[in-house]
């Protein structure tokens, strides 16, 4: 019997080191797909889900500070040198141009255009969240870049960055 417990404590451990693990390379991994201009002070969310292939899901963020006063002080000029990932550098993980809300859908929710904000529901963001993130972008006063299958919403109002993906 106390065998049996020593192993069960040794694989619980293994567990939670694991997990650990796992929880510490997925922050890293969404932090590297922010480009370095903007600087966050840690992860309100992350939600996602993958197949096989392909993939959804949404990271939320914190604005760090000096982030928030360059925005508050310039708008969207403090991000026209946040295009590139910080931790991917390909045409893939690079975002365009930079665009104040709101944005309009186009409503079939099938075109690139779209289809990146559905990684919010898609990787079951809590509804609250997603409720106030989708209410940031129907007004102005919020920022948003996209790239192939991907978006960043910076919202400055609620101190929070979102990157949104779905494929």
């Amino acid at each position: 019997m106390r065998a049996l417990r020593i192993v069960l404590g040794a694989l619980a451990g293994f567990v939670l080191v694991a997990y650990a693990g796992c929880t510490v390379f997925e922050r890293q991994w969404y932090l590297g797909m922010l480009p370095v201009a903007i600087q966050v002070d840690g992860v309100v969310s992350i939600a996602d889900s993958s197949g096989f292939r392909e993939g959804c899901g949404a990271a939320v963020f914190s604005l760090a500070p000096a982030t928030l006063d360059r925005l508050r002080a310039e708008g969207a000029a403090a991000l026209s040198d946040a295009h590139q990932a910080r931790s991917h550098v390909d045409a893939y993980h690079a975002f365009g141009t930079w665009r104040e809300t709101p944005h309009v859908q186009t409503g079939d929710g099938m075109t690139l255009a779209d289809r990146w904000l559905s990684g919010m529901d898609c990787g079951g963001l809590g509804h609250d969240l997603q409720q106030q993130i989708f209410d940031a972008i129907g007004h102005p006063g919020s920022y948003y870049a996209t790239a192939p299958e991907s978006g960043l919403i910076v919202i400055p109002a609620l101190k929070l960055v979102v990157l949104s993906y779905f494929g």
